[in-house]
């Protein structure tokens, strides 16, 4: 061939070249294969541990369009949210921010005042438990006997046995008042205002009420439950020991002045 001519086709020749798919060596294939296949197991195993450690969560939140489902201890919480108006100003979100903190203010006394109603609805359901059996009250017809034998039958409760459906209402209240702040506060701040998480607000939303729970909860037990009385013992104790002192004090000096 011509040495011009085949210096003039050499970069077409070296693209055809370059760009002509290549054979794959069997042995490096079956490898790859194998690889792949390890990777995949791999991945699959992390994916069971995170769905299984998920499934084991009592607690958890689903974001969605028109607002939250959060499931808290066990029971399903619909939140819906509103957002604000396209053209809302700043100060009117700013406005909306205080108020849902009033709202998450006043739902800590509701859940208190719902826990010390709690311990007060078992209180009387025990003694209801109690009057039937001893025979105080009496049925007086077939549907109250129906209802007094459900009361037995359920036995007495323990005082902090606390009643979700009865502490509803203070829960919801709470969770979309958060969830308002949590949409309300970056709001805020993307339309040129100042607002800030403060407290617990910046926990997630079912550690923030679940403390505010068990904080209302701990309440109702300090101001309703006795503490359980200590087991007996031996050992005396220290005013056991000073009224014994005391005793035998007294006991000595009488024996003393008629000697």
């Amino acid at each position: 061939m011509n040495p011009i001519l085949r210096y003039a086709i050499y970069p077409f020749a070296r693209v055809v070249e370059l760009t002509r798919p290549k054979k794959k060596d069997p042995e490096k294939k079956s490898e790859s294969k194998k690889e792949d296949k390890k990777v995949s197991k791999n991945v699959d195993a992390e994916a069971l541990k995170i769905i299984a450690a998920a499934e084991n969560d009592n607690d958890s939140v689903l974001v969605h369009a028109s607002g939250l489902d959060v499931i808290l201890r066990g029971h399903e919480y619909k939140i819906r949210i509103t957002k604000p108006a396209h053209g809302a100003r700043e100060s009117e979100l700013q406005t909306s921010l205080k108020r849902n903190r009033n709202l998450l203010d006043k739902s800590v006394t509701q859940l208190q005042d719902l826990y010390r109603g709690n311990v007060k609805k078992n209180k009387d359901h025990n003694q209801l438990v109690e009057d039937i059996q001893k025979g105080v009250i009496k049925p007086e017809n077939d549907k109250m006997k129906a209802a007094f034998a459900k009361v037995t039958d359920k036995g007495t409760v323990k005082l902090d046995a606390w009643d979700e459906t009865y502490l509803r209402l203070g829960t919801q209240n709470a969770l979309v008042a958060r969830a308002n702040i949590d949409l309300l506060i970056p709001l805020i701040n993307m339309r040129g205002g100042e607002a800030e998480y403060k407290g617990m607000e910046s926990w997630p939303i079912y550690e923030h009420i679940n403390k505010m729970r068990d904080n209302a909860a701990n309440l109702a037990r300090e101001e309703l439950i006795p503490p359980p009385e200590p087991p007996k013992t031996d050992a005396w104790t220290i005013q056991e020991f000073i009224t014994a002192a005391i005793i035998i004090i007294i006991i000595t000096l009488m024996l003393w002045a008629f000697m």
